[in-house]
């Protein structure tokens, strides 16, 4: 056993970048980085140019609450990680995702700080004030990457009280931070279905009501990167429309598969995700005749291509409610006619699509 503790202490500290941004309310990357440090001997700060291990933090705030998100990429040892964590303190959330941030780098790190660490300044001291006899670790005097956070500040150890609860029995084992994880997920994509409600409109007298099923595969952005490609395939079936004219009526209803392509994501707020996206509609349109002689059905193929936004708002962990809103220009399409030869029905050059889903994402 002593000699595995040997092993450890002597294995190198792991050079660590990490981009974080945050509300202006709640903690510095500085802080983050110390929380991390508080608890392995396995992190550092990367020089400059330095290859290392890079993580992306970002952290938002709506009603009262505060949402991190932490994505630790894939290494040659195992898959990546994405954890979300919620918490109503900006300062216990971001204390939790140092702690996270040290346990995927050392799987022993510690949950609660330790002790030895000095506490850090209630608020940042010029350098001059600093005893000249307190010596500087090597990290320290690198100057700091511009990509990543410097440990130039620590978080205070626990209290006399805690502190004497944890060392005076070996039974008492240390807890993690306050905040609970919100959602944890392995790996950058994720897969999701669901289902929903849709309007479209141009391809009858009337706007259609339909259903929707889809099946979609995302990636979660890198960092502050919008890069986060969204992709979905769904069908869509309507209800039958029906329009009377004095020369008679018209039935008409819709089926089709729809492929959609997100490419980016804009976060709005920690809850709510805009992406702009294409889709390509193939189907059928039907129409048929009604109170009218000798009436005939027609059946032709639909081929479309379109643009829409997409709101995604987080209702709960990896449940998303979901508003859709576009258009779409068909390329083709059948056409309507009277057995008389005049045109019963055509569609628009472009019709509208809304829509409103429920998503599941894991």
């Amino acid at each position: 056993m002593l000699h595995a503790e040997r092993a450890t202490a002597e294995e190198p500290a792991t050079p660590v970048r990490i981009a974080y941004s945050a509300p202006p309310s709640c903690p510095d990357g500085q802080v983050l980085f110390a929380h991390v440090l508080a608890r392995t001997a396995r992190a550092r700060a990367a020089a400059p140019n330095e290859t290392a291990r890079e993580l992306a933090v970002r952290v938002n705030a709506t009603k009262g609450r505060f949402f991190g998100r932490l994505l630790v990429p894939a290494t040659s040892e195992g898959v990546g990680q994405a954890r979300e964590v919620m918490d109503e303190s900006c300062d216990e959330l971001v204390e939790a995702l140092g702690f996270f941030i040290a346990l995927s780098i050392d799987p022993h790190a510690t949950a609660l700080p330790s002790t030895t660490v000095p506490p850090a300044a209630p608020s940042p001291a010029p350098a001059a004030s600093e005893p000249e006899s307190e010596p500087k670790s090597e990290d320290a005097s690198d100057p700091p990457p511009p990509t990543s956070v410097p440990p130039t500040s620590v978080p205070p150890p626990p209290s006399p009280a805690a502190t004497s609860t944890v060392t005076s029995s070996t039974k008492v084992e240390p807890q993690p931070p306050r905040s609970r994880p919100w959602i944890e997920r392995k790996g950058p994509w994720h897969f999701g279905f669901g289902a929903g409600a849709t309007l479209v409109g141009g391809l009858a007298p009337k706007v259609l009501v339909g259903s929707r099923g889809f099946i979609d595969l995302s990636r979660e952005p890198t960092g502050d990167s919008v890069f986060a490609p969204f992709f979905s395939v769904g069908a869509i079936s309507t209800a039958t429309a029906t329009d009377i004219t004095p020369l008679g009526g018209i039935a008409i209803r819709w089926q089709a598969l729809v492929g959609t392509a997100c490419p980016v994501e804009v976060a709005l707020s920690s809850i709510a995700v805009f992406r702009p996206c294409s889709s390509l509609e193939a189907g059928q349109l039907r129409g048929e005749g009604i109170h009218i002689r000798n009436a005939r059905r027609t059946e032709g193929e639909w081929v479309a291509v379109g643009l829409s936004g997409r709101l995604s708002l987080t209702v709960w962990s990896a449940l998303f409610l979901e508003v859709e809103l576009g258009g779409s220009a068909p390329i083709l399409w059948p056409q309507f006619r009277y057995t008389t030869g005049m045109t019963a029905f055509d569609t628009a050059a472009l019709g509208a699509r809304t829509s409103l889903t429920l998503a599941l994402r894991l």
